[in-house]
């Protein structure tokens, strides 16, 4: 599973974390930029997600990224 959080926009890197993890034979779920702590939650309940990457250019993100682990 991999999310931009919050009004993140930093996309690129991210994606290119997926890929590679999908060329190496994992099933990826990308949810793209700008994607809403609730939303993330559900979606890493929904697939049942063991492994999750968030991307993150600033320090403003980590309560967002924080408030998603607490749910």
């Amino acid at each position: 599973m991999a999310a931009c959080v919050g009004s993140e926009q930093h996309e690129i890197g991210l994606r290119m974390l997926a890929d590679l993890f999908e060329m190496d034979g994992w099933d990826t779920y990308y949810l793209g930029a700008n994607v809403p702590d609730w939303s993330l939650v559900q979606a890493i309940v929904s697939y049942k997600a063991d492994v999750v990457a968030i991307s993150a250019t600033m320090a403003y993100p980590s309560i967002s990224i924080h408030a998603c682990g607490r749910n």
